[in-house]
């Protein structure tokens, strides 16, 4: 089944999809692109795409040496994953919907691009170890399944199988929002899996709304291949064509897929539904144990979301703090339904800009060296004239929650009282704070106000009694 936000999408024709492209940027004939693209880019090879959009599949530049795998539907991988739909992709991966025909059960395939070093295999089985069942964030830890190579003609991936989940965040609130009872408790359990990970001494290094996941309904697995198709619909898939008129070459799939939608939009899900797991494992550091630090320009968290110490010291260390501050945004989307800093081009200067206008000024070495500051900026640090900003910090999460209530899916509830909100602003201004050295810490988190007497509370209502259940999935990223 199509996603109900690409309903009605899929009506490009022969659009040409060089590395970077979107597809309204190349809407012509076929024999036009062909000389498009032969004219612009002779080094490079183009694939045609008539009824996918290139938006809501892989960069299929990266069907190469070192890069992807080109699975394709109906492969069965180590003699025992039968791919019958694909769940999405990552910089790094693709995710597959695969039928387990030992455990005839369904599984999400993360296949790693080609030659990619990862310690996810080991942290995630030491994350999943089930002697710390007893802590409030361990459910939410993908259960590492199974792990294993797969040799390709682009080379060898690293393969990794957990069950699948029901949709991330970033699909179910494009075109939706949380309820309030929903927000806290996916918060909370997000501020609990945070704090574990942390406890055991691993930074997860790429928290995301699309690394966020909710989990499978219980009642997924009995559904079979042919009745999995009748449910959601076959695989859409499309034959690749080169623009050269070339045979494709081994790296290459046959065919294009589209990912499946398994979910539904936020403001559908209701508490006991509501079953978080923070997924993708694939960045994750112990800063302890590790003989080489993780420098700031090696993570890898969206622009929109990266710690300032990424940002501004890309040649020093970073450590558990990255996680506290990528946190905070998390949470503040959750309840908010909107993404913090946002620029519509990604444009790193306009997110420092909007970051001084939430937070203030930032620290002198930084603001020393940042080129761009008289470009949104007087020497006071006040914003030029003529250009929209934000508003202080807390005016603007205020502003932002009572937007949504006004104009989406909780217009019929009661507002968050403002006890509960001065707890919550606390909680998260402590969370962004510039320095790393300065913000808070999980341990803290756990213990602030808005946790201890509104978070926690609605985790434990959820039915989360630490060592009560085990988790009926937990899934690798679907985004």
């Amino acid at each position: 089944m199509t996603s109900p936000h690409l309903q009605g999408a899929l009506a490009y024709r022969w659009c040409l999809l060089p590395l970077g492209s979107t597809a309204s940027s190349y809407r012509a004939t076929r024999t036009q692109m062909r000389a498009q693209s032969t004219k612009s880019s002779p080094d490079r090879t183009y694939y045609y795409l008539s009824v996918i959009d290139s938006w809501i599949i892989e960069n299929l530049e990266k069907y190469r040496k070192g890069g992807y795998h080109p699975v394709v539907i109906g492969d069965i991988l180590k003699d025992r994953y039968h791919i019958v739909h694909k769940l999405g992709h990552g910089s790094f991966s693709t995710i597959w919907l695969a039928h387990d025909k030992e455990k005839k059960s369904y599984v999400a395939l993360k296949i790693n691009i080609a030659d990619f070093k990862s310690d996810q295999a080991d942290l995630q089985l030491s994350l999943s170890d089930p002697s710390y069942i007893e802590d409030p964030g361990w459910p939410m830890i993908p259960i590492l399944k199974d792990h294993f190579k797969s040799q390709s003609a682009n080379g060898c991936h690293e393969c990794y199988v957990t069950s699948p989940a029901r949709v991330s965040l970033a699909k179910a609130t494009e075109t939706s929002s949380f309820s309030i009872d929903v927000a806290r408790s996916l918060v909370a359990q997000l501020v609990h899996t945070v704090a574990y990970i942390q406890s055991r001494g691993i930074v997860h290094g790429d928290i995301h709304f699309g690394n966020i996941l909710i989990d499978m309904d219980a009642n997924f697995d009995k559904l079979s291949v042919s009745q999995l198709y009748q449910e959601y619909g076959e695989p859409p898939t499309e034959a690749l064509e080169r623009s050269d008129e070339q045979p494709l070459t081994p790296g290459v799939p046959t065919h294009a897929t589209e990912p499946i939608w398994l979910g539904k939009m936020a403001h559908k899900f209701n508490v006991p539904e509501a079953r978080l797991v923070l997924s993708d494992f694939g960045e994750a550091f112990s800063p302890l144990k590790n003989k080489q630090p993780k420098l700031g320009k090696d993570c890898s968290a969206p622009r929109y979301c990266l710690p300032p110490e990424a940002y501004f010291e890309p040649e020093k260390p970073i450590s558990f703090a990255i996680d506290i501050w990528t946190l905070a945004c998390a949470i503040w989307n959750i309840f908010t339904g909107r993404i913090i800093f946002s620029s519509w081009f990604g444009k790193s200067d306009e997110i420092t800009s909007q970051q001084i206008e939430l937070l203030g000024p930032l620290p002198p070495e930084w603001w020393a060296g940042w080129k761009a500051k008289y470009q949104f900026f007087d020497e006071f640090i006040e914003p030029k004239q003529g250009r929209e900003t934000l508003l202080p910090f807390e005016e603007q999460f205020i502003k932002e929650m009572e937007d949504m209530a006004r104009t989406s899916d909780r217009r019929d509830e009661p507002d968050m009282d403002m006890e509960e909100m001065k707890a919550l602003l606390r909680m998260l201004r402590s969370m962004l704070i510039y320095r790393p050295e300065l913000r808070a810490t999980a341990s803290m988190i756990l213990e602030s106000d808005w946790m201890v007497h509104w978070g926690s509370p609605s985790y434990e209502v959820r039915g989360n009694v630490p060592g009560s259940w085990l988790p009926v999935s937990t899934a690798i990223s679907h985004v």
